[in-house]
Protein backbone atom coordinates (compact mmCIF):
# COMPACT_ATOMS: atom_id res chain seq x y z
CA UNK A 1 0.00 0.00 0.00
CA UNK A 2 1.21 3.21 -0.98
CA UNK A 3 2.11 5.62 2.02
CA UNK A 4 0.99 9.04 2.03
CA UNK A 5 1.80 12.29 3.78
CA UNK A 6 -0.03 15.14 2.88
CA UNK A 7 0.97 18.61 3.46
CA UNK A 8 -2.43 20.66 4.06
CA UNK A 9 -1.95 24.80 4.93
CA UNK A 10 -1.45 24.99 8.54
CA UNK A 11 -1.08 20.65 8.89
CA UNK A 12 0.27 17.80 8.63
CA UNK A 13 -1.78 14.51 7.98
CA UNK A 14 -0.61 11.28 8.32
CA UNK A 15 -2.49 8.98 6.44
CA UNK A 16 -2.56 5.20 5.03
CA UNK A 17 -0.83 3.81 8.22
CA UNK A 18 2.03 6.08 7.12
CA UNK A 19 5.50 4.97 9.36
CA UNK A 20 7.69 7.19 9.96
CA UNK A 21 11.28 5.84 11.56
CA UNK A 22 14.15 7.91 13.10
CA UNK A 23 12.72 11.27 12.40
CA UNK A 24 11.22 14.43 14.12
CA UNK A 25 8.37 16.11 12.78
CA UNK A 26 7.98 20.07 13.98
CA UNK A 27 5.39 22.28 13.67
CA UNK A 28 5.74 25.83 14.27
CA UNK A 29 2.27 27.65 15.14
CA UNK A 30 0.32 24.34 13.48
CA UNK A 31 -1.33 21.40 14.00
CA UNK A 32 -0.17 17.86 12.78
CA UNK A 33 -2.92 15.58 12.17
CA UNK A 34 -1.97 12.27 12.60
CA UNK A 35 -5.22 10.56 11.22
CA UNK A 36 -5.67 6.36 10.95
CA UNK A 37 -2.57 5.15 13.12
CA UNK A 38 -4.26 7.00 16.20
CA UNK A 39 -7.98 6.40 15.97
CA UNK A 40 -8.27 3.05 16.65
CA UNK A 41 -5.54 2.34 19.22
CA UNK A 42 -3.78 6.03 20.46
CA UNK A 43 -0.37 6.58 20.31
CA UNK A 44 2.03 3.84 20.83
CA UNK A 45 5.58 3.37 22.00
CA UNK A 46 7.62 0.32 20.67
CA UNK A 47 7.29 -2.33 22.70
CA UNK A 48 9.66 -2.43 25.74
CA UNK A 49 10.12 1.46 25.62
CA UNK A 50 8.22 4.18 26.83
CA UNK A 51 6.54 7.30 25.07
CA UNK A 52 7.04 10.66 26.13
CA UNK A 53 5.74 13.95 25.10
CA UNK A 54 8.44 16.52 25.98
CA UNK A 55 8.07 20.00 26.32
CA UNK A 56 10.33 22.74 26.90
CA UNK A 57 10.67 25.67 29.35
CA UNK A 58 7.21 27.59 29.53
CA UNK A 59 5.31 25.48 27.12
CA UNK A 60 2.25 23.33 28.29
CA UNK A 61 1.16 20.04 27.02
CA UNK A 62 -2.38 19.24 26.75
CA UNK A 63 -5.64 17.99 24.81
CA UNK A 64 -8.54 19.98 23.20
CA UNK A 65 -11.67 18.51 22.75
CA UNK A 66 -13.19 18.76 19.12
CA UNK A 67 -14.20 22.82 19.73
CA UNK A 68 -10.64 23.95 20.41
CA UNK A 69 -11.59 23.79 24.50
CA UNK A 70 -9.09 22.82 26.74
CA UNK A 71 -9.49 19.20 28.38
CA UNK A 72 -6.33 18.82 30.09
CA UNK A 73 -3.58 20.99 30.72
CA UNK A 74 0.32 20.55 31.93
CA UNK A 75 2.79 23.39 32.64
CA UNK A 76 5.95 22.47 31.96
CA UNK A 77 7.82 25.13 34.56
CA UNK A 78 5.33 24.22 37.86
CA UNK A 79 4.64 20.34 36.70
CA UNK A 80 0.19 21.30 37.57
CA UNK A 81 -2.04 19.31 36.01
CA UNK A 82 -5.31 21.07 35.00
CA UNK A 83 -8.34 18.67 34.50
CA UNK A 84 -10.44 21.85 33.33
CA UNK A 85 -13.79 19.45 32.94
CA UNK A 86 -13.47 17.80 35.81
CA UNK A 87 -16.53 17.01 37.46
CA UNK A 88 -17.02 19.48 40.89
CA UNK A 89 -20.12 20.68 42.70
CA UNK A 90 -20.87 23.24 45.20
CA UNK A 91 -23.99 23.95 46.70
CA UNK A 92 -25.52 25.51 49.99
CA UNK A 93 -28.41 26.34 52.21
CA UNK A 94 -29.93 28.83 50.63
CA UNK A 95 -33.01 31.69 51.21
CA UNK A 96 -34.21 30.61 55.13
CA UNK A 97 -32.96 27.86 57.43
CA UNK A 98 -34.54 24.32 57.19
CA UNK A 99 -36.23 22.46 60.39
CA UNK A 100 -35.29 19.58 62.02
CA UNK A 101 -37.74 17.90 64.15
CA UNK A 102 -36.84 17.03 67.67
CA UNK A 103 -34.85 13.86 68.21
CA UNK A 104 -35.06 13.07 64.11
CA UNK A 105 -32.71 12.88 61.46
CA UNK A 106 -33.15 15.13 58.15
CA UNK A 107 -32.03 15.05 54.40
CA UNK A 108 -30.06 18.33 54.55
CA UNK A 109 -31.88 20.56 51.22
CA UNK A 110 -28.62 22.46 49.66
CA UNK A 111 -31.25 24.59 47.44
CA UNK A 112 -28.23 27.00 46.27
CA UNK A 113 -25.60 26.32 43.61
CA UNK A 114 -22.44 28.13 44.09
CA UNK A 115 -21.28 26.33 40.71
CA UNK A 116 -21.68 22.76 39.26
CA UNK A 117 -19.65 21.58 36.58
CA UNK A 118 -21.70 19.05 34.53
CA UNK A 119 -25.24 19.89 36.23
CA UNK A 120 -24.99 16.54 38.52
CA UNK A 121 -26.43 18.20 41.62
CA UNK A 122 -30.16 18.42 41.94
CA UNK A 123 -31.18 21.61 44.41
CA UNK A 124 -34.97 21.62 43.47
CA UNK A 125 -36.40 17.96 44.28
CA UNK A 126 -33.99 15.55 45.48
CA UNK A 127 -31.04 17.60 47.02
CA UNK A 128 -28.59 14.90 45.61
CA UNK A 129 -25.41 14.53 43.34
CA UNK A 130 -25.87 12.08 40.85
CA UNK A 131 -22.44 11.13 39.39
CA UNK A 132 -21.72 10.99 35.62
CA UNK A 133 -18.80 8.90 35.57
CA UNK A 134 -17.38 6.36 37.81
CA UNK A 135 -14.29 7.52 39.77
CA UNK A 136 -13.20 8.44 43.49
CA UNK A 137 -14.97 11.26 45.24
CA UNK A 138 -13.76 13.84 47.49
CA UNK A 139 -17.36 14.51 49.49
CA UNK A 140 -17.19 17.02 52.36
CA UNK A 141 -20.43 18.85 53.79
CA UNK A 142 -20.78 21.44 57.07
CA UNK A 143 -23.74 21.61 58.51
CA UNK A 144 -24.14 24.53 61.12
CA UNK A 145 -27.07 24.94 63.71
CA UNK A 146 -28.50 28.46 64.04
CA UNK A 147 -28.38 27.82 68.09
CA UNK A 148 -28.48 24.52 70.12
CA UNK A 149 -29.31 23.21 73.49
CA UNK A 150 -26.41 22.73 75.81
CA UNK A 151 -24.77 18.90 75.66
CA UNK A 152 -27.12 18.03 72.71
CA UNK A 153 -25.73 15.86 70.21
CA UNK A 154 -25.55 16.42 66.72
CA UNK A 155 -24.41 14.65 63.38
CA UNK A 156 -23.82 14.94 59.51
CA UNK A 157 -23.80 12.24 57.45
CA UNK A 158 -22.70 11.06 53.96
CA UNK A 159 -25.31 8.40 52.15
CA UNK A 160 -24.41 6.89 48.88
CA UNK A 161 -27.14 5.31 46.92
CA UNK A 162 -28.98 5.27 50.34
CA UNK A 163 -26.74 4.11 52.71
CA UNK A 164 -24.13 5.69 55.16
CA UNK A 165 -21.30 5.97 54.75
CA UNK A 166 -19.15 8.53 56.59
CA UNK A 167 -20.28 10.27 59.95
CA UNK A 168 -19.38 13.10 61.88
CA UNK A 169 -20.66 14.02 65.29
CA UNK A 170 -20.41 17.03 67.44
CA UNK A 171 -21.77 17.76 71.11
CA UNK A 172 -22.98 21.42 71.79
CA UNK A 173 -21.36 22.94 74.63
CA UNK A 174 -24.06 26.20 75.80
CA UNK A 175 -26.39 27.18 73.29
CA UNK A 176 -24.85 29.39 70.52
CA UNK A 177 -24.44 28.14 67.29
CA UNK A 178 -22.60 24.43 66.37
CA UNK A 179 -21.16 23.34 63.24
CA UNK A 180 -20.63 19.54 61.51
CA UNK A 181 -18.09 19.28 58.92
CA UNK A 182 -18.37 15.41 57.62
CA UNK A 183 -15.30 14.35 54.94
CA UNK A 184 -14.88 11.19 53.01
CA UNK A 185 -13.55 10.01 49.51
CA UNK A 186 -16.18 7.80 48.07
CA UNK A 187 -16.03 5.67 45.11
CA UNK A 188 -19.34 6.32 42.85
CA UNK A 189 -20.19 4.39 39.73
CA UNK A 190 -21.96 6.44 37.00
CA UNK A 191 -25.48 6.87 38.32
CA UNK A 192 -24.46 6.26 42.15
CA UNK A 193 -26.01 9.52 44.29
CA UNK A 194 -24.60 11.10 47.33
CA UNK A 195 -26.86 12.80 49.96
CA UNK A 196 -26.28 15.02 52.69
CA UNK A 197 -28.27 13.86 56.54
CA UNK A 198 -28.22 15.34 59.70
CA UNK A 199 -29.72 14.84 63.63
CA UNK A 200 -30.93 16.86 65.78
CA UNK A 201 -30.32 15.30 69.27
CA UNK A 202 -32.52 17.93 70.78
CA UNK A 203 -35.93 17.68 72.41
CA UNK A 204 -37.59 20.52 70.35
CA UNK A 205 -37.31 21.52 66.60
CA UNK A 206 -34.39 23.43 65.71
CA UNK A 207 -33.09 24.98 62.50
CA UNK A 208 -30.10 24.55 60.09
CA UNK A 209 -29.14 27.92 59.42
CA UNK A 210 -28.78 29.20 55.85
CA UNK A 211 -26.32 30.62 54.41
CA UNK A 212 -23.32 29.89 51.76
CA UNK A 213 -20.88 30.05 54.04
CA UNK A 214 -21.99 28.25 56.99
CA UNK A 215 -23.94 25.44 55.81
CA UNK A 216 -22.49 23.55 52.25
CA UNK A 217 -22.02 20.99 50.17
CA UNK A 218 -18.96 20.45 48.30
CA UNK A 219 -17.76 17.32 46.12
CA UNK A 220 -15.20 16.97 43.50
CA UNK A 221 -13.79 13.69 41.47
CA UNK A 222 -10.36 12.91 42.26
CA UNK A 223 -9.48 10.33 39.71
Amino acid sequence: MAKTIDIQPSKLVLTDDTTLSAHTIYADNDEIDIDKPIKPDGIKGRASSDLYITATSSQKVGVKDSGGSVLVDIDEDTGIIDFSKQSRMRAYRSGSNQDVGAGASAKVQFNGVSYDEHNEFDEATNYRFTATKAGYYLVQACITYDGTADQTMFSAEIFKNGSRKALARNHASGTSSLSIVVTDVVYLAAGDYIEIYSYNGHTGTLGIAHGEDITYLAIHKLS
